[in-house]
């Protein structure tokens, strides 16, 4: 197969998702590395749930992060959900699809962060359970 075909395949993990919304974008990792099926199967199926109750689509704006990434983005956070493939954000700047979003995560998701503009879902249960906050 060659290179330039590789390039336009596409991994589909769920009907609205695809492995490469979900890739870590350090530039560590080749362009066409599949880092996005490193996300955990049961939170990527549960963000479909989210997103088909939320009645919205989403743009991913972080899914799965290297360790190495993880440090460069947030030090103060080396354990964050994203090493494990289990948290995302999604691009949000209206309240009303926030509101949706939010509405949708709550019964599911028992981790929430608010942004300006994103919303960060995750489902760790390695870390404190049932928290929001708000994200700078």
């Amino acid at each position: 197969m060659s290179p330039l075909k590789r390039e336009f395949e596409r991994i589909k993990l769920t009907p609205d998702f695809y492995e490469d919304e979900f890739r870590c974008p350090c530039p560590r990792h080749e362009r066409n590395e599949p880092s996005g099926v490193k996300m955990d199967e049961f939170f990527v199926a549960m963000l479909q749930d989210i997103r088909d109750d939320a009645r919205i689509a989403f743009t991913i704006t972080s899914g799965y992060r290297c360790p190495e990434y993880q440090l460069e983005v947030d030090p103060k956070v080396p354990n964050s959900s994203h090493v494990r493939g289990m948290a995302v954000d999604i691009a949000c700047t209206t309240s009303f699809n926030r509101y949706r979003i939010i509405n949708a995560a709550v019964p599911r998701c028992n981790r929430i962060g608010i942004g300006k503009e994103h919303v960060h879902l995750d489902s760790d249960i390695s870390l404190p359970p049932a928290v929001i906050w708000l994200e700078e």
